[in-house]
């Protein structure tokens, strides 16, 4: 057993060496090239002409969250851009790592949770993977707040709702999902949500035209347009009903959900190198490749998107023929 135990910790540690490298290069080449630049311009963008704008939050930029989003953003918008994507960066990962650590086995580095590809990638572009993980993570140990919260992802707000299982939870989430929404119409006025829904549409017609997107999408709905996403959804939502965790819903999300990126998946990318720490040394080596491609999908996912649906399903039907591996407390 302590060998099992050894070969695990040293094969999720090698994958976790040669996983980084490639973010991390990724990252310090833009840098070197670019500075700062990144996704976070828009959010904070958005966040100033929420403040001190005259027109609409999402108008001129590629905002494309519900205007209630901008309650996260705002409070960043004061400070200098390179200020702001620190203080964004670093504390949205120290939440993440917060709502992560029930979930972690005693013997895990703790810092390796902020070092997946996943979360290099969501770190590089500034986005929202950690804030989104950090809310996933409290949802499934049954914080009803957080799945309202989730909203500002919608799909995956209803996604998350698969784990409140008492109408008075429902009751609560819908209530708190509401009040946001009424206060983003007070301050941000009907014109942002209107915006919002045109962006919405826009997205959706634009899934397999954007150049940018099969390069750093990983959701089929990028790869083969909406009616090739239709069987990898109903594929996971199958495979869901066979052991439905944070981290097997985490990875079902890219295939359920109708868009997805790299830099969403510090959820998915811990959780499948948690099934690698602790379940390497008694898988076959189907499985095991599996994994291991499952790891390196955001870096994987810059030989274009139309790998990753089918590596991503192949994890899943290995995840959830795993115990539940470690379900964090209620």
């Amino acid at each position: 057993m302590g060998n099992d135990a050894s070969l695990n910790r040293s094969s999720a540690l090698q994958l976790w060496a040669i996983g980084t490298i490639a973010p991390a290069l990724t990252i310090l080449w833009n840098i070197f090239q670019k500075g700062l630049t990144s996704d976070w311009f828009i959010l904070w963008t958005a966040g100033r002409l929420a403040l001190w704008g005259d027109v609409p939050p999402a108008q001129g930029t590629e905002f494309t969250y519900p205007p209630f989003a901008l309650f996260f953003f705002t409070p960043f918008a004061p400070l200098p851009y390179v200020v702001s994507y620190v203080a964004w960066n670093a504390l949205t990962a120290a939440f993440f790592l917060w709502a992560a650590r029930p979930y972690l086995p005693k013997d895990f580095p703790r810092a390796l949770a902020l070092l997946t590809p996943g979360a290099l990638m969501c770190l590089h572009f500034g986005q929202t993977g950690f804030l989104m993980g950090g809310l996933w993570l409290l949802a499934f140990r049954g914080s009803w707040a957080s799945v309202a919260l989730l909203t500002f992802k919608p799909h995956l707000g209803v996604l998350s709702a698969l784990t409140l299982r008492a109408w008075p939870a429902l009751a609560k989430t819908a209530a708190l999902a509401l009040l946001l929404i009424a206060v983003s119409m007070l301050l941000f006025g009907m014109t942002a949500w209107r915006d919002f829904a045109d962006h919405l549409l826009s997205h959706e017609s634009e899934f397999t035209t954007r150049v940018r997107w099969r390069f750093v999408g990983v959701s089929p709905g990028f790869a083969y347009g909406i009616i090739g996403w239709l069987p990898f959804a109903i594929a996971a939502g199958l495979m869901l009903m066979r052991n439905l965790n944070a981290f097997t819903a985490a990875t079902a999300a890219f295939l359920v959900s109708p868009y997805g990126f790299t830099y969403d998946m510090p959820v998915a990318s811990l959780g499948i190198g948690l099934a690698i720490w602790g379940h390497w040394s008694e898988l076959g080596w189907g499985k095991r490749l599996a994994l291991a491609l499952g790891f390196f999908v955001p870096t994987l996912a810059s030989l274009g998107v139309w790998w990753m649906p089918p590596i991503l399903l192949w994890v899943l039907w290995v995840q959830v023929g795993l115990p539940k591996y470690r379900d964090a407390p209620a």
